[in-house]
């Protein structure tokens, strides 16, 4: 059997080799069409594998620090939309008491 890779160009980089992503399901079309016991579609997994474990082992790593994380922020609702500052910091308030006091007297909002 011949084993076929395809190299997909996913930056659109003309500097880099590869099939574009919008290629890529004519060419696996094409190369599934052909006998079975000849060719064998392969090496995409090869390649997206080794990221998929690195980020695996980064979320693992991260667990400790997420879960505490997730403890401090309780309900999303106690804050406010996020604002993304003028140098480009994200700042995430958490509203005061009386602003939670009154949109629980103020009830859901309704859009018309």
């Amino acid at each position: 059997a011949l084993n076929v890779c395809l190299q997909v160009n996913v930056s659109g980089e003309a500097s880099k080799s590869g099939l574009l992503p919008v290629e890529v399901p004519a060419v696996a079309k094409a190369v599934t069409a052909l006998p079975r016991d000849k060719v064998v579609l392969r090496g995409l997994m090869a390649q997206v594998e080794p990221k998929l474990q690195d980020l695996n082992a980064a979320l693992i790593e991260a667990k400790p620090q997420l879960l505490d994380l997730l403890a401090k922020i309780d309900d999303l609702r106690n804050y406010h939309a996020p604002e993304i500052l003028e140098n480009g910091d994200i700042l995430i308030r958490r509203k005061t008491p009386a602003e939670l006091m009154l949109e629980k007297l103020q009830g859901p909002e309704t859009d018309l």
